[in-house]
Formats: C-alpha cells, structure tokens, sequence
C-alpha cells in the first residue's frame, strides 16, 4: 500500500507486531535504530536491552526471569550531560557491541 505511518509507544510487545523499523530512544534522542527483527533478535545499545528485558512474556517458563534493571543516574532532560547521555551506565553507546564481545559486563 506503500503507507508510512510513525507510532510512538512505550509498549514494545505491540512495537514489535506493527513495524518494519524501531527507534529507541532514551531522554529524547534515539540511541538505536535498526530493523524490527534484529533489534528484537540482537539489540545493540544497553537501554534497548533493559526494554526488551522488561517486555511480558507470554510463556510461563520465561516469566520467571524478570528484567533487568539499569543500574546509573537517569540523564535530566532539562539538563543533559555532554556527550552520551547514557553514559552514567557502564558501557558507552559506540562501544556497546564491542564490549559484549570483549565479554564484559553491562549494568
């Protein structure tokens, strides 16, 4: 039908069902935008891994595992930081996928 149509939402359970590409974004500024499929399957950015890790899972054997919570200050949008505004979280957004792979620990 060649429709484009932008949807906000916090809720990804439905983000994942009704779009082609998702943006993340974390105090007003996108953090991560892939297609739909591969920011489910593999999420780049840390905030993006704490959302996916809070979305309900309908299966009870996975409900058991609760979501990670982020450990850090939350950037103040009235008041942002230099640079990263995620970077009170141990990893630094251009280095997430690095860091996974040195093996590293996220918060």
């Amino acid at each position: 039908m060649q429709l484009t149509y932008l949807f906000i939402a916090h809720n990804l359970a439905v983000v994942r069902y009704i779009s082609d590409r998702v943006a993340v974004m974390y105090v007003g500024k996108i953090v991560e935008l892939s297609e739909t499929k591969n920011l489910f399957s593999t999420p780049k950015h840390p905030y993006t891994e704490a959302l996916l890790s809070a979305v309900s899972k309908p299966d009870p054997k996975l409900r058991a595992k609760r979501g990670e919570l982020l450990k850090g200050d939350i950037a103040d949008p009235a008041n942002p930081p230099s640079g990263c505004y995620f970077h009170s979280h141990f990893a630094a957004c251009h280095f997430a996928e690095t860091l996974e792979l040195a093996g590293s620990k996220r918060a």
